[in-house]
């Protein structure tokens, strides 16, 4: 399908657009069904990205020789869905300065702890690493998320794409860690901010946020329970990587933000190698998003 035929452009520009805009693997599609069920009257999107340092990753895939062509078909349209929303964006936040009466942005977004963000993404296109689903061993999954470039684009996640195209800075005031969610508006927009942890809380965040009375929770796209779900579960258990790659995860400022001292303390033990354990060697390479 067409982007055109996706939105047309005056609705893109002038109409009610809930955004579902966030990072891989925080429930994205959950969120997208849970609403469509509900029957919003407005137009709904959902993407991961908009800037150029997140859209560098699908086009690395994209020029690589990787042999996955499903998720270079679906790379494709989601890059090309990005561009043409940042256009439509930066033209929208033009025409709210000239004083047009256009309703506000309605933008759903989440954060994740960023070792179970990632090896979620590694599972989702394992196809990308590994010939098959046999191949995808703890020691494989090790070796990919030691390559540390994706863990960048998505620690400063919230400055590169949602401050930046949204013009919200979810930094500028502390968040609720207990309740798990947060609402926050400017002129432009209006923006829901969940932890992943908190996604079974849906129906509350939806009421709070948009009015809507979502009567439960329509999960979709969960790794647990894909063909690959036995695997997962078995790496996720087994998985441990370097203590001081590890803590300097934990120690950016979205985990800071988002999560207490004893959660990241949590999960530095569940995901750091016993001390004394061999030093592995990062690799500088990019792991792709879904």
């Amino acid at each position: 399908m067409k982007f055109e035929e996706l939105l047309p452009r005056r609705e893109l520009l002038f109409g009610k657009l809930v955004l579902i805009y966030q990072m891989p693997k925080v429930g994205s599609q959950t969120i997208e069904a849970t609403l469509r069920q509900c029957s919003v009257p407005d137009q709904i999107l959902r993407f991961h990205y908009l800037s150029n340092a997140m859209a560098s990753n699908a086009k690395g895939g994209l020029d690589s020789d990787v042999p996955d062509k499903a998720w270079k078909q679906k790379a494709r349209p989601q890059l090309e869905l990005s561009e043409k929303i940042a256009r439509a964006i930066r033209l929208r936040k033009i025409l709210t300065r000239c004083g047009f009466n256009i309703p506000k942005l309605q933008v759903i977004t989440g954060v994740r702890e960023l070792i179970g963000l990632v090896l979620a993404s590694i599972f989702e296109n394992y196809l990308y690493f590994a010939p098959d689903l046999e191949s995808m061993t703890v020691e494989t999954c090790r070796d990919v998320l030691l390559r540390p470039r994706m863990f960048i684009a998505l620690r400063d996640w919230f400055n590169l794409e949602l401050k930046s195209f949204i013009g919200i800075d979810v930094y500028q005031r502390a968040f609720p860690r207990e309740k798990g969610f947060a609402i926050y508006e400017n002129r432009f927009a209006r923006a829901l901010v969940y932890r992943f942890e908190a996604l079974p809380n849906l129906p509350a965040m939806l009421l709070e946020f948009l009015n809507l009375q979502a009567p439960e929770l329509t999960n979709r796209n969960v790794g647990a329970s894909k063909q690959y779900g036995d695997r997962y579960r078995s790496v996720k258990e087994q998985l441990r990587l370097p203590r001081d790659f590890v803590t300097s995860l934990y120690d950016c400022q979205m985990m800071r933000h988002f999560y207490s001292i004893e959660e990241r303390e949590h999960w530095r033990a569940k995901w750091s190698q016993p001390v004394g354990a061999p030093v592995q060697t990062i690799h500088p390479e990019v792991i792709p998003q879904s």
